[in-house]
């Protein structure tokens, strides 16, 4: 097979731009976004919301309750894909691709 002349089509293109997303969100949450916390007040009947700007408590308040989720579902699987398919590896129907579920999970927290 001569995989020196491999194409991808636009959905595939797409689907690596989609992955370039969740990289970026993955990169800004960590460096740039602040984190919403709830603290419960006193007696525990209301919930108190703020803003956490403080770099390191944004980093381990995102470390802790959405990291491994975004780094689970953000695994660049388009990417991956194409690479293998460019070098003669694999094709479209990869049991890899399968793993793109994990983006609904992901979509959810955008």
């Amino acid at each position: 097979a001569d995989c020196s002349n491999v194409e991808f089509s636009a959905y595939q293109w797409f689907d690596a731009a989609v992955d370039l997303f969740f990289i970026v969100d993955i990169l800004c949450r960590l460096l740039l976004f602040g984190q919403i916390k709830e603290s419960k007040t006193a007696m525990g009947a209301q919930s108190k919301m703020e803003v956490i700007v403080d770099p390191e408590e944004v980093l381990r308040t995102y470390v802790r309750n959405g990291l491994a989720v975004d780094l689970a579902t953000g695994i660049p699987i388009q990417w991956i894909s194409m690479a293998l398919e460019a070098a003669c590896f694999t094709n479209n129907s990869s049991p890899l691709l399968l793993a793109r579920c994990l983006r609904i999970f992901r979509i959810t927290r955008v």
